[in-house]
């Protein structure tokens, strides 16, 4: 996943290794958008991604940006009205991030 110089650099990238479970707060893991002059038609309201509420994670790595903010590599699902979810892997703030347990299907929160 990362050049052996990266991982041998443990102030920089700190390997998940096994993955660590993860809650992901899609509010803050994607900035808000800017609203439009015009709403989107209801269609698009009711089938598009669902950018906000917690979904499961898993944690691979930590890796830290050049002012020293570390972010998470998490593997998550957003939804995606009607057509299910859109799986990705992306590099999330830290403040988005919170533990999950094994076997826990709801936030605790």
């Amino acid at each position: 996943m990362f050049e052996n110089s990266a991982q041998d650099s443990p102030d920089l990238v700190k390997v998940c290794d096994p993955v660590e479970l993860v809650w992901v707060d899609l509010g803050k893991a994607h900035r808000p958008e800017v609203p439009s002059d015009t709403p989107p038609e209801l269609k698009v309201r009711n089938r598009g991604l669902v950018l906000s509420g917690t979904v499961q994670g898993e944690l691979r790595a930590w890796v830290r940006s050049a002012r020293g903010t570390w972010y998470g590599l998490v593997d998550y699902a957003v939804p995606w009205f009607a057509f299910g979810t859109i799986p990705v892997r992306q590099l999330v703030p830290r403040a988005a991030l919170a533990k999950r347990r094994p076997g826990e299907v709801e936030p605790p929160f």
